[in-house]
């Protein structure tokens, strides 16, 4: 069931390559480049040290497909097959789809790419 569920998430990452590469869209969020993206400072230094802050908010285009959707996903259907629960099922796909409608609430991603992940 893992090597299963490791091929699923290697399948879906290299859909999400494809997609993430035919598919322009802009952010749902106005002020994403403003935020993530300031004005390089004025000095070299400054500037080459920005490249060395580690960053992890992602970025401003990275939507179709959601990364993180498929990998909830994918641990969601792995836990749910091992487990052979009813409620555990219940509870944890009731979680999963409480945490999409949240990423498409905040407008951290579009209900599409949430949908697709």
């Amino acid at each position: 069931v893992i090597i299963r569920a490791l091929l699923t998430i290697a399948a879906l990452r290299a859909i999400r390559v494809v997609s993430y590469i035919l598919t322009v869209l802009p952010s749902q969020n106005p002020r994403c480049y403003q935020h993530r993206f300031p004005l390089p400072p004025d000095d070299w230094q400054s500037w080459i040290l920005i490249g060395f802050r580690p960053q992890s908010h992602g970025g401003c285009n990275d939507l179709i497909v959601s990364g993180h959707a498929t990998i909830i996903t994918s641990l969601a259907c792995l836990s749910t097959s091992i487990a052979g629960h009813s409620f555990f099922s219940v509870a944890v796909w009731t979680l999963v789809a409480v945490d999409y409608a949240f990423e498409c609430y905040e407008g951290f991603h579009y209900s599409v790419d949430m949908w697709m992940g």
